[in-house]
């Protein structure tokens, strides 16, 4: 599980790989998201929390965390 900071709701998670590679794109509900990591390896990965609306004009906020999986 994926816990973001209070105050964070209808934001977006996206998690990559050692190499960049986007593995995941999760939506935080509540300030929170399941990420299901079936078929990865164990390793360093990284998320992307993003708060805000995407377009043109919107504003976002985005934070990037490091995250181990154990498996």
């Amino acid at each position: 599980m994926v816990k973001t900071a209070e105050g964070i709701e209808g934001g977006t998670i996206e998690i990559f790989d050692i190499t960049g590679r986007q593995v995941a794109m999760l939506h935080a509900d509540h300030g929170r998201a399941m990420w299901e990591a079936w078929g990865l390896s164990s390793g360093v990965y990284f998320a992307r929390v993003i708060k805000g609306q995407t377009g043109a004009s919107a504003t976002q906020v985005s934070n990037i965390i490091k995250l181990i999986l154990m498996k």
